[in-house]
Formats: C-alpha cells, sequence, structure tokens
C-alpha cells in the first residue's frame, strides 16, 4: 500500500467512526458527502479543511473534531489544526475545542499562502476565541508565517476572546436579520483589498464584551499591517 492510499485510509476510517461517509474528487484529496461535515478548501486544492461534531456534548464546546489534509510534492498529509498550529514552546497542555474553519487563497506573485480563521474554545465555559493565522508551503511542511504587523510588533497570529454567551445574547435580541451577519462581526476577510476586519473587545465593561467597531489589517505587499479602527455606524 502507497504512503497516499496509506493517508486517504486513515482519514477514511476517522470519518467513518463518526458515522460519515468519504468519496474522492479530481484532487486525490477525500471528500466527504455528509451534511454534518463542514468541509473548506484551498482555490488551488492543494489544502483542505473538515470540521464535524459527534454530538457527545450536551454543551456548545464539546464533541468537536478536525482533520487538516494538504498535497505537497505529490504527496498527502495531514494532522489536525491543533498540532498545525501550535507553537512547539507552548507548554499550556489546555486542549482546544476548534469548531469552525474560513479558508482563504492569497495569490502573491509567485507564492501562494493560505489565510485561516479559526473558532474555538479552549477552556471551559463561554469564552469564545478566533484567531487569524497565515500558512504556506516550506519544503514538505506547511509552515505559520510571521505576517501581522501592529504599530509595535510583528506577529504570526491575531485575534480576539470574547464573552460568547453575552454576545450571541445580545444577537438573539436584534432579531433574526440582525443573525444573518452575526459571523461577518466576529471576523471578516475583504479578498478584492486583502483587508482583515476584526471585531474590537472592551474589557472596560466587561471582559469580552464584543464592540461594533472593527480593527483593521491590509496587506501592504509584504504583511498585514494595521492601518486604524473602523467606527460602527451610527
Amino acid at each position: 500500500m502507497t504512503g497516499k492510499s496509506i493517508t486517504i485510509l486513515c482519514c477514511v476510517l476517522l470519518l467513518v467512526s463518526c458515522g460519515k461517509k468519504s468519496v474522492s474528487d479530481v484532487s486525490g484529496l477525500p471528500l466527504c458527502d455528509s451534511a454534518n461535515v463542514h468541509i473548506v478548501q484551498s482555490d488551488d486544492n492543494n489544502l483542505r479543511i473538515y470540521s464535524w461534531n459527534d454530538g457527545t456534548s450536551s454543551s456548545y464546546n464539546g464533541g468537536n473534531h478536525n482533520i487538516v489534509q494538504y498535497r505537497i510534492n505529490g504527496k498527502i498529509q495531514q494532522t489536525d489544526y491543533e498540532s498545525l498550529k501550535k507553537d512547539p514552546q507552548d507548554t499550556d497542555e489546555t486542549p482546544w475545542d476548534c469548531h469552525g474553519f474560513e479558508l482563504y487563497t492569497m495569490h502573491l506573485g509567485d507564492r501562494t499562502c493560505y489565510l485561516i480563521e479559526c473558532s474555538y474554545f479552549k477552556a471551559a465555559g463561554w469564552l469564545g476565541n478566533r484567531d487569524i493565522s497565515v500558512y504556506a508551503f516550506d519544503g514538505d511542511k506547511l509552515v505559520k508565517q510571521t505576517l501581522f504587523r501592529t504599530s509595535k510588533e510583528l506577529l504570526s497570529e491575531i485575534g480576539i476572546e470574547y464573552d460568547a454567551a453575552n454576545y450571541w445574547t445580545e444577537i438573539a435580541k436584534e432579531g433574526e436579520e440582525k443573525e444573518k451577519d452575526a459571523f461577518d462581526r466576529l471576523f471578516r476577510y475583504d479578498d478584492k483589498q486583502k483587508k482583515i476586519y476584526i471585531p474590537l473587545v472592551n474589557n472596560e465593561i466587561s471582559y469580552g464584551r464584543v464592540t461594533k467597531d472593527f480593527l483593521l489589517y491590509q496587506w501592504d505587499s509584504n504583511c498585514f499591517r494595521y492601518i486604524g479602527v473602523e467606527k460602527a455606524m451610527k
């Protein structure tokens, strides 16, 4: 059995163990046809992220799983997002509970990068996290890039920690129409302008309170540079 066959088989076994069916497409990466599996894929078909909930938890932050698969030099490799994202020097063993992903492909000259937004809970309770990172192939690995420039430093990721319980309670009060753009309020990427919108969190009122103002980062040919705050329309 080839390495590629083993990789695909591992993914199939993982998904079947959760009651999912698997098929393949022309990219060579396995696809899932279950409505319970959310799939995001890069424009060049070289990176795909599966995420699903196994239904074993009665709370929102539990029972979530993910598989990250990528193709490099003709070979398919896979891992989970927690392993891909975690800094090897980070000794924090608190488990993450990743439950949602967005994936954007950036073509920067002869270089291709992948902007990944991940939603997760890192501890029990209702503190949610949304992180944005950029990855690129380096040799035979998918490596996190240090491409976010704040007013003070260069970072490998940006994001927020927020009071998810309060946020969704407030959204529910605003009515069904407002619920449609609730996720855009937590993260938005404008591909044409290469601009990232991250909500400003106010910890003075109460910890993790999401405001309607946005922190803006825009690509300037070298990095995503912080360019200021977009105030909410009154």
